[in-house]
């Protein structure tokens, strides 16, 4: 089977049906490989308390719209760092900068390298290692000005 067979156009089995058992289908990694990189981009948030609920609400609010969110891009299990023994990718208080890469998210056996969007200081890290993660849930908060 050519490289890039099963990993566009939905691949199938005989006559355009299911693939048959342990022969893929259209789920491949961009390009038939796999374990590629994925960037995550996102707009900034959106500051609360603007919608004419008071001053009070919108000063309250103003340090947590500050931070940018790196969210999940799939579904899978986070890993903070290459091997079990090695040092995280990022933790609390690491500068990042765009398309450095920041964890790896396992999906269906590939280990996939999650980049940065965004340069700051990482403030955040909510996701748990080794733990499954759900497609947008949050994984850092990085402070742009920090």
């Amino acid at each position: 089977m050519p490289p890039a067979a099963g990993a566009a156009g939905g691949g199938g089995g005989p006559r355009g049906g299911p693939p048959p058992p342990g022969r893929g289908g259209g789920m491949g990694a961009a390009g038939g490989g796999g374990g590629g990189h994925i960037v995550v981009t996102q707009a900034p948030l959106a500051q609360v308390g603007e919608g004419g609920r008071g001053a009070g609400d919108a000063v309250a609010s103003a340090p947590k719209t500050s931070l940018l969110e790196i969210k999940s891009p799939m579904v899978g299990t986070f890993y903070q760092s290459p091997e079990p023994a090695a040092q995280p990718y990022v933790k609390v208080g690491s500068r990042v900068n765009v398309g450095q890469v920041v964890c790896i998210i396992e999906a269906m056996k590939i280990m996939n390298e999650i980049e940065s969007e965004v340069t700051g200081v990482v403030k955040e890290v909510t996701a748990q290692n080794a733990q499954p993660v759900e497609f947008g849930q949050v994984l850092f908060r990085v402070d742009p000005h920090g």
